[in-house]
């Protein structure tokens, strides 16, 4: 068992189930230090397991995937002009930080989702 089928379990009685089937294994009792890791895990599932993401208004992305194509844009397009010296750097400087920002909203929208439901 993987810990990827815990961090991707549809529901929270499925997430439980996979998590103390994994817990379960052989290797835990070899490793106490790889116990005390998964149990804080487990203390704050809530921020990584799929079970409690479904619900977030994310467009259909569950990770930050479209954070990461953002800033992949903004490397290869953008920098690559201000290398050529078609662009300014103040400009591009201003967006990034726009960007950061934004992730940040997006962040406690996450949070503040959460504390309704």
């Amino acid at each position: 068992m993987a810990f990827k089928s815990v961090l991707y379990a549809p529901t929270e009685q499925e997430l439980c189930e996979k998590f103390h089937t994994l817990t379960a294994l052989t290797a835990f009792d070899d490793n106490a230090r790889c116990g005390q890791y998964f149990d804080s895990l487990w203390a704050c599932k809530e921020d990584w397991a799929f079970a409690y993401r479904a619900g977030l208004p994310l467009r259909r992305s569950n990770t930050t995937n479209y954070i990461e194509v953002a800033f992949r844009i903004l490397k290869d397009c953008v920098f690559d002009r201000v290398m050529d010296g078609t662009h300014e750097l103040n400009y591009y400087l201003a967006v990034i930080f726009s960007l950061r920002k934004l992730k940040r909203e997006l962040e406690l929208l996450v949070v503040v989702f959460r504390k309704l439901n």
